[in-house]
């Protein structure tokens, strides 16, 4: 959800609780006339708005929010919501409780405030006896609905350690209805930042398991040079909304000598003025490191805003205007797999099936005539035959599944994809020896599933490549494992080959993992040298997850010269070492990543 693409719109300033740190009071009664709010609805959505949000005060206190999110329904805003308490959701009109009548109306989400699990604790901050059990009340049944639940906590030093039982309560409650958190954290006397991000750290981890969303709302967002990197790498997501676009220096906000030489100073707001001249010790002393500003800018962000970006991994095309690769559509991240160098992030929630439906459609008017499904596992979803038949429907000529195919273990769950459309299959397999398979896939036992898998798609015409990535693990076994491979299915299948390589220093789990290039190099080399001696087809070794040019040497059989486009793709980087070398202008490089694990080793500059 891209910020620009929201209005946020505030119908009348009046509330029936009167929450300590809301500068909003139940006696400010304000509200924007009817014409005006109908004229910045119908403004919006001309200029491109797909969300609307309407808030107050409360904005269910105003008996003309069905009106309004009625209007809004017929401007065509495919996502409506009202940010609310809750409190009066329950109470019945006619036969109908309020929130069924904004439901029937249009609403698809709405974003409840609350902020303990338990009900007397949250009365003391509302001052409002009785209004959490009438807003638990009406959460419950909104899990009985379609209504979208998103959750607004205002974090401060009342609540702050115990947001992990809160939002575990909200899951138990709502279950997959809940998908989203906004933290509005409100630093006060009562607490520090060091405070803060331990709450959150407990909040977040919650809100991972529970596959939920979460982010800063911006304007209640703490800089993020008060926390730790380990906290900004591993939770960068709070930022998504918060780094969307360039900022200047809030209301109430400070910025600092420290802020000139930070990376993020044209996207921060600064620190909150009140906090630090009440506490002038939170004054940042230093920008966050290297890694956390990768992060930070976006090779992590939010769950739904990282879903949308890498929703389609396009390539680039030729300067003719062809189309030169397959698209990648991810269509889930969850993976039965657990490979020690892949980047996935397992735990964000998939993409909707429309999300997915209108990506393929966006890809064919773009021209493309070819797609890949990737994951995670893609046959983890239940309606991947659906999405391969709507790309058929749509015209692609190559449909190809990403997939380690242990879910692939009859043929008639391969008749389904292949009657739905599938024509390709790219199937990770990094051994040929189960043991050392379990070692890398951190899944014992699913290396004979994934070898029925390959046989029942090539059994069903479908064409066939293994993907195999050398890591540490395996290194030693190239020749071995391409034998193996030519032995049992000849040349019904080729190798895809690969260099198990950091994406993104943010994740370190996989470091063990990585081979330096000098070691890879010589590893890939006789699995290719072997792959031609066994006529069998390979490539992959001058894609994103290959080597550069030098480490294969001048061997034009395995490695080429890229066209300058792809050749500058970002994440890669240039080291000194290759300025000497003839093919700099035609070769990527290596990942920023891997430079700052093994640094130049393995480049060899061709003069």
């Amino acid at each position: 959800m891209s910020s620009d693409l929201v209005l946020t719109l505030p119908i009348h300033r009046k509330c029936n609780q009167a929450c300590g740190f809301c500068y909003f009071r139940s006696a400010d009664a304000d509200a924007i006339p009817t014409s005006a709010v109908r004229e910045k609805l119908m403004d919006a959505r001309h200029q491109g708005a797909e969300i609307v949000r309407f808030t107050g005060g409360e904005p269910l206190l105003d008996k003309r929010l069905l009106e309004f999110v009625s209007v809004a329904q017929n401007l065509g805003y495919p996502h409506i919501e009202v940010e609310t308490n809750a409190t009066v959701a329950s109470l019945k009109i006619g036969q109908k409780t309020y929130i069924d009548k904004l439901r029937d109306a249009g609403l698809t989400r709405a974003w409840v405030a609350i902020m303990s699990r338990i009900p007397s604790v949250n009365d003391q901050w509302t001052r409002d006896p009785g209004g959490a059990d009438r807003t638990w009340a009406a959460v419950d049944h909104m899990a009985k609905t379609d209504i979208a639940v998103g959750l607004n906590i205002a974090v401060f030093h009342g609540n702050i350690g115990h947001l992990a039982d809160l939002i575990d309560e909200v899951a138990r409650r709502v279950g997959s209805r809940f998908d989203a958190i906004r933290f509005f954290v409100i630093p006060d006397s009562g607490t520090s930042y060091n405070a803060i991000e331990k709450g959150l750290w407990t909040g977040c981890a919650r809100a991972r398991h529970h596959r939920v969303d979460y982010r800063f709302e911006s304007s209640h967002a703490p800089p993020p040079c008060v926390f730790s990197s380990k906290f900004l790498l591993v939770h960068s997501p709070l930022y998504a909304s918060y780094y969307h676009r360039t900022q200047t220096a809030g209301t109430g906000r400070i910025r600092f000598d420290a802020c000139n030489q930070c990376a993020l100073a044209s996207r921060c707001q600064g620190g909150v003025q009140a906090v630090i001249e009440a506490n002038p010790e939170l004054a940042p002393l230093r920008p966050p490191d290297e890694s956390a500003v990768s992060a930070l800018l976006g090779q992590l962000g939010g769950v739904l805003r990282h879903t949308a970006s890498q929703l389609s991994v396009v390539k680039l095309q030729h300067s003719t205007g062809r189309k030169l690769e397959k698209p990648n559509v991810r269509v889930v991240w969850a993976c039965n797999q657990r490979c020690r160098f892949c980047w996935v992030d397992f735990d964000w929630a998939a993409p909707a099936k429309d999300k997915v439906f209108e990506q393929l459609d966006h890809l064919w008017r773009d021209g493309h005539q070819m797609v890949s499904l990737t994951g995670g596992e893609p046959t983890l979803v239940p309606w991947l035959p659906e999405i391969i038949a709507h790309a058929r429907s749509l015209g692609f000529r190559s449909i190809q599944l990403q997939t380690n195919g242990t879910l692939l273990q009859t043929p008639a769950v391969v008749s389904r994809l292949v009657k739905a459309g599938l024509t390709e299959a790219l199937v990770s397999l990094h051994s040929h020896q189960p043991a050392v398979s379990d070692v890398i896939t951190q899944a014992p036992g699913t290396w004979h599933r994934t070898i029925q898998g390959i046989d029942h798609l090539i059994d069903a015409g479908v064409s066939t490549s293994i993907s195999h990535v050398l890591t540490l693990r395996n290194l030693a076994e190239t020749e071995q494992f391409v034998d193996w491979v030519a032995d049992r299915w000849g040349s019904r299948v080729g190798i895809v080959w690969s260099v198990a390589a950091p994406i993104t220093s943010a994740s370190s789990r996989y470091n063990d993992s990585i081979p330096p290039l000098d070691v890879a190099g010589v590893a890939l080399r006789a699995g290719l040298e072997r792959c031609v001696d066994r006529n069998m087809d390979y490539t992959g070794q001058n894609d994103t997850c290959g080597v550069p040019r030098c480490v294969l040497g001048q061997d034009v059989r395995f490695v080429v010269d890229l066209s300058p486009e792809i050749a500058n793709e970002s994440g890669f980087i240039r080291p000194n070492i290759c300025n000497s070398c003839r093919h700099h202008d035609v070769c990527r490089g290596v990942r920023n990543a891997y430079f700052r694990l093994h640094g130049d080793t393995g480049l060899i500059p061709h003069p």
